[in-house]
C-alpha cells in the first residue's frame, strides 16, 4: 500500500493548470483504496494480477469517460499504473 501512498502525481497538474485538485484527489483515493481493497481481500495467487488489471482497466475507463480536460490520458495511465501494476504483483 505504501506503493500506492507514495505516487503523488496526479497533484502536480493542478500546479500547472491542468485539470482541478478535485479530480487530483479522486484520483490518488481511487488508486489507493483500489490498492488497499485488492491487498486485503484478494489472494495472493496468479489470478490476482487479472483481477488487479480487470479492476484498474473498469477504474481506469470510468475516469476517462468523465474527465473533460486536455489530460484526460492521465488518469486512465495512472491508475492502470499503480492499481494493475502494484496490486497484481505476486509477492511470496
Amino acid at each position: 500500500m505504501m506503493f500506492a501512498l507514495v505516487h503523488l502525481q496526479p497533484f502536480l497538474l493542478p500546479l500547472f493548470g491542468e485539470g482541478s485538485w478535485a479530480r487530483a484527489a479522486l484520483r490518488y483515493a481511487t488508486a489507493f483504496l483500489a490498492t488497499t481493497a485488492l491487498e486485503r481481500f484478494v489472494p495472493r495467487s496468479a489470478s490476482r494480477r487479472f483481477v488487479a488489471n480487470g479492476v484498474a482497466a473498469a477504474l481506469s475507463s470510468a475516469d476517462f469517460t468523465t474527465d473533460k480536460s486536455q489530460q484526460r490520458w492521465f488518469g486512465p495511465v495512472y491508475l492502470m499504473k499503480v492499481i494493475g501494476g502494484h496490486s497484481g504483483i505476486p509477492r511470496g
